[in-house]
C-alpha cells in the first residue's frame, strides 16, 4: 500500500541519517534516488503517483528534520528561491535543512519567484546570502536575470541546479556555483555567512 511505501521510505531515510548524517544522506541517498525516479518517469518506467509519493515522503522527512533542529542564529538568514519559471523546490528544501541544522536561519520563497519579489524580499530580510536554483535549461536566462539583480545589490549570491551543470552555462554568470553536493554547497554558503558575521561565530564558539 502507499502507506507502507511511505513508511518504508521514512524508515530508510532515518537509518541513513543515523549512519551518515543529514548532508551525506542527501548526497548519497536522496538526490540520486530522486534523479533516478525522474529518469524512470521520463522513460515511462515510473508512474506519476510513485514520484509524487516519494517526493511527499522526502519533503515530510525534511520538514521534520528542520523542525527538530536547534534554533538557528537570528542574525544569519539565507534566502533561497527558484528561477522565475522553475517549479521544483525539493532541492532548496534539502539545502535549507542542512543549513538550519548547521545553525543558519533560512527562508524559502515560493516557486517561480519573480525578480522583483526576490530583490524586495532579500532587502526586507537583510539576507546574509541569496541562493537561486534553476533546473530548466530553457529558462536559464530568466534565472540569470535573477542572479544579476541580486548580485547588483552587493549580497553574496549563489546558484545551482541542472540548468547550470555544464561549465559553458556558467560563463559570465554572477555569483558562486554551488556544485552538485549538499556537503560542499552548505560549506560554501556557511563560509560566506561566517565571514560576514565573524563576531557571532566567535561568540558561539567561545568556551562557557
Amino acid at each position: 500500500s502507499e502507506r507502507r511505501d511511505a513508511t518504508e521510505i521514512r524508515a530508510a531515510l532515518e537509518d541513513s541519517f543515523a549512519d551518515l548524517g543529514l548532508a551525506e544522506t542527501l548526497d548519497q541517498v536522496v538526490l540520486p534516488v530522486m534523479r533516478q525516479i525522474g529518469t524512470w518517469w521520463a522513460s515511462g518506467r515510473c508512474d506519476p503517483g510513485q514520484e509524487q509519493l516519494t517526493t511527499a515522503a522526502v519533503r515530510a522527512w525534511l520538514a521534520r528534520i528542520t523542525t527538530l533542529a536547534p534554533s538557528p542564529e537570528p542574525d544569519r538568514q539565507v534566502l533561497l528561491a527558484t528561477g522565475p519559471h522553475d517549479v521544483h523546490t525539493l532541492g532548496l528544501e534539502a539545502l535549507a535543512a542542512v543549513l538550519v541544522n548547521q545553525g543558519t536561519s533560512c527562508r524559502i520563497l515560493p516557486a517561480s519567484t519573480p525578480v522583483s519579489v526576490l530583490t524586495t524580499e532579500a532587502a526586507a530580510a537583510s539576507a546574509s546570502a541569496v541562493v537561486i536554483v534553476s533546473h530548466l535549461s530553457s529558462q536559464r536566462r530568466s534565472a540569470v536575470a535573477s542572479l544579476v539583480a541580486v548580485a547588483e545589490s552587493g549580497r553574496p549570491t549563489f546558484y545551482g541546479g541542472n540548468a547550470f551543470r555544464s561549465p559553458l552555462t556558467r560563463k559570465r554568470v554572477p555569483g558562486s556555483y554551488l556544485g552538485e553536493r549538499m556537503v560542499e554547497a552548505a560549506a560554501m554558503i556557511q563560509g560566506s555567512v561566517r565571514t560576514a558575521f565573524p563576531a557571532v561565530e566567535q561568540t558561539s564558539s567561545s568556551p562557557a
